[in-house]
């Protein structure tokens, strides 16, 4: 696979009012990506929560139970999606259950099959109010060189290093922020995995609100995001959503640029990243 046009996607909560109206909307954007060359698509963390709009407001502890039974209807859809339009979707994340325990989890879809990755390292927010479980691990998939950080999982350094030498040369991060501060927490762990590693990463944002709780409020645009090397743009920005709008954007990835990225620039990351000598040296 020398080259593969993506799709950044910032979806935009709405106010569903049935499973169907939710996955109707999952169509419409996933459709859009497609009809625009997308052959990877990338939808935001947490996209499920949409659908507490036509459940209404209930306590954080309850949400898993609300989410988790419609998932394995969800994850045909998409699947669906994915044989029909001859599409890789990361599918954005979603609450299941995996042996007994809620798991925040990405769904990425292509056409016959399928793998998920787990949210491995969970926020406060989530072990307290939702009292879901951790991931383990992490997973190239095995049709494309793409690995999936659900976006806190991307502010640790060594996750996407582990992707990497495993062989990703896409990173998508799916993420859900409410504020600003997050936002840019996520958006610039994007540029340091970009630049540590010299790969690609999509950073896709979940906008909009519900009103209420688990929705109240988000912040946030979708990237594509380039190693920050010659022949790149000097940005590091290959595309880029508005602010806090639901979006498309669209960019082709030379992979086949990766290698000659990683060896020809000033600078060296990737090659250079076991060399250093990092122990504390005595005064």
């Amino acid at each position: 696979m020398d080259s593969i046009t993506v799709a950044a996607v910032s979806w935009e909560v709405r106010m569903a009012s049935s499973l169907d109206e939710y996955l109707d909307h999952a169509t419409s954007l996933v459709e859009e990506a497609a009809s625009c060359g997308a052959a990877l698509v990338v939808l935001p963390e947490s996209i499920d929560l949409e659908r507490m709009a036509y459940h209404g407001f209930v306590p954080a502890p309850e949400v898993p139970g609300v989410l988790v039974p419609d998932y394995p209807k969800v994850q045909e859809h998409f699947q669906q999606l994915a044989d029909h339009h001859i599409v890789t979707i990361v599918a954005g994340s979603h609450l299941r259950e995996v042996n007994g325990v809620v798991i925040n989890s990405v769904l990425i879809c292509w056409p016959g099959g399928f793998t998920h990755q787990d949210k491995n390292i969970l926020t406060q927010w989530e072990v307290a109010e939702w009292c879901i479980s951790d991931g383990r691990g992490l997973r190239v998939t095995p049709h494309m060189p793409l690995g999936a950080l659900v976006c806190y999982d991307s502010e640790f350094p060594p996750a996407c290093q582990t992707l990497c030498e495993a062989g990703a040369q896409i990173i998508a991060i799916p993420a859900y922020n409410e504020y600003e501060r997050g936002f840019n927490r996520v958006r610039r762990s994007a540029f340091a995995r970009a630049i540590e590693n010299q790969v690609f990463v999509i950073h896709s944002a979940l906008v909009g609100s519900l009103g209420f709780e688990p929705v109240k409020q988000t912040y946030g645009s979708s990237a594509i995001i380039c190693p920050h090397v010659s022949p790149f743009p000097e940005s590091g920005i290959l595309a880029e959503t508005p602010l806090n709008q639901e979006a498309i954007v669209v960019a082709e990835l030379e992979l086949n640029m990766i290698e000659f990225a990683r060896s020809n620039d000033d600078v060296r990351n990737w090659h250079d990243r076991h060399k250093g000598d990092w122990r504390i040296l005595p005064n």
